[in-house]
C-alpha cells in the first residue's frame, strides 16, 4: 500500500518532533527508519518500513510550512546559545529538535578554534558562537 501525501507528512511531523516515527498502514507499529540526507542545510529524509517494505525520499521543498520558515531573531539565537547546554532546544520557527555540535573553525587565526552550532535540520537555520 502506497503512504499518501497526508501520512508522509505525519511521517516527517513525526520525526522532526521526536526523532521517531511509526509506518502508517502496519498491522503492528512498526518504527520507520528514517535517516537525514547528505544535504548541509534543510534535510531530505529517508523514509521506510521493514515489515511493510513501503519507502519514500521525503523532499525539504514539499514541507506545508515551508512557506512559513523564517530566520531567527537576534533575540531566539541568544537565548539557543544560551540554553544549549541546559535543556533539548526546539526550533523557534517550527518547533523542530534542534541538533547541537561542535565544529572545528578551518581559516581562524586561532589553532584549534571552535564553535558551538545550533541547527535545525527541517527550516535550515542555524547560529554559532566560539567554544
Amino acid at each position: 500500500m502506497t503512504w499518501t501525501d497526508e501520512q508522509l507528512n505525519a511521517i516527517r511531523d513525526s520525526y522532526w518532533r521526536s526523532s521517531v516515527a511509526v509506518c502508517p498502514t502496519c498491522p503492528r507499529d512498526a518504527v520507520v527508519t528514517i535517516e537525514a540526507g547528505n544535504a548541509v542545510v534543510r534535510k531530505t529524509l529517508d523514509a521506510g518500513c521493514r515489515i511493510c517494505n513501503e519507502r519514500w525520499r521525503i523532499s525539504p521543498d514539499t514541507y506545508p510550512l515551508v512557506g512559513t520558515f523564517r530566520d531567527w531573531s537576534s533575540e531566539e539565537q541568544r537565548e539557543l546559545m544560551i540554553r544549549h547546554n541546559k535543556q533539548a532546544l526546539l526550533c523557534p520557527v517550527d518547533d523542530t529538535v534542534l541538533k547541537v555540535y561542535t565544529l572545528q573553525v578551518g581559516g581562524s587565526p586561532v589553532v584549534g578554534a571552535k564553535a558551538q552550532v545550533v541547527e535545525c535540520g527541517r527550516c535550515g537555520r542555524s547560529c554559532s558562537e566560539p567554544g
